[in-house]
């Protein structure tokens, strides 16, 4: 009986953590991503256009923010910051300062991700 209730209160501390693991944090900010992407993509093209935007794709004005990483840069577009794939982009971005003010091109990709096609200082 004694070995008994030690392995039922290790069972029951086991079960609680992890319950406490999977609260659906993970499931919400996957959730989450959908809303984003619509966020983004009603303002995405908001600011100053520089021809006919359709959805999901468009010219815009905005401030660079600076690189993420190897692939994405950060762009704030009527004071929102917005990500933007380089990955196919063929330009530079050495020359980009934060808080340049740039004329970018983009697209949105299958994934719901926009993709930067042409940036240029305004």
């Amino acid at each position: 009986m004694k070995k008994i209730v030690p392995l039922v209160l290790i069972f029951v501390m086991v079960v609680s953590v992890l319950a406490g693991c999977a609260d659906g944090k993970a499931r919400e900010s996957k959730t989450n991503e959908p809303k984003q992407l619509e966020e983004i993509q009603k303002s995405g093209n908001a600011g100053e256009k520089t021809g006919t935007a359709t959805k999901g794709a468009g010219d815009v004005v905005g401030q660079y923010v600076g690189q993420i990483d190897a692939n994405s840069v950060e762009i704030e577009i009527n004071g929102e910051p917005k990500v933007f794939r380089t990955t196919d982009l063929k330009q530079d971005l050495s020359g980009f300062a934060t808080k340049d003010w740039v004329r970018i091109s983009y697209t949105e990709n299958e994934y719901g991700q926009f993709v930067l096609k042409g940036i240029q200082m305004k």
